[in-house]
């Protein structure tokens, strides 16, 4: 998986770049030294800045060799896959942002935390931890009235909002069986 800039980060970002640039090209009288020093140092701190999760998402590359009977399954599970993601729509599932079956490509919603990595703060929460599953539970019940089947929940593929909250849950539906682990970086 890889972190992508959104759109509107990129732009924001390239943008503050032109005009640091410009800033540095130019040359200016004494009286106006001061107003593009600041405006350097504003346009510095918009292009260096860290990205909040929201301007994030995640990209994944799958990698399918050959083009026998094996890799044919593969990417039809993933086209599948692909397909899903277009049609259910819920607060709990990832978001799809931009796919490529040719090119074997999915840009999905970014949450920084996986419930594997985090189970410590359920610890000793019984009533928290139900609520906060009530997310995944909500997201398997619409995948199965849609007549999906996930096959793989597990924590690994539960992700957590950067907010901390417990009830913010999603659920990611691309399982490993879209390909063998060795074509699923």
């Amino acid at each position: 998986m890889y972190l992508v800039r959104s759109w509107a980060r990129h732009v924001e970002r390239k943008t503050a770049l032109a005009e640091i640039a410009n800033g540095l090209r130019y040359k200016t009288s004494d009286e106006d030294r001061q107003g593009s020093a600041a405006r350097l140092l504003e346009n510095m701190a918009v292009y260096s800045r860290p990205e909040t999760p929201h301007e994030l998402a995640a990209a994944k590359v799958y990698r399918i060799p050959g083009a026998g009977p094996e890799a044919q399954k593969a990417v039809e599970r993933l086209r599948i896959e692909f397909e899903v993601l277009e049609r259910v729509s819920s607060p709990h599932i990832m978001r799809l942002l931009d796919k490529d079956l040719g090119s074997r490509y999915v840009v999905a919603e970014y949450y920084p935390g996986k419930l594997a990595e985090q189970s410590a703060r359920f610890t000793g929460r019984a009533v928290e931890t139900l609520h906060a599953f009530r997310g995944v539970v909500e997201a398997v019940a619409q995948l199965h009235s849609e007549g999906v089947v996930h096959r793989d929940i597990k924590p690994a593929n539960i992700f957590v909002a950067d907010d901390g909250r417990l009830g913010h849950v999603a659920l990611f539906h691309f399982p490993e069986n879209v390909a063998p682990p060795a074509w699923n970086p």
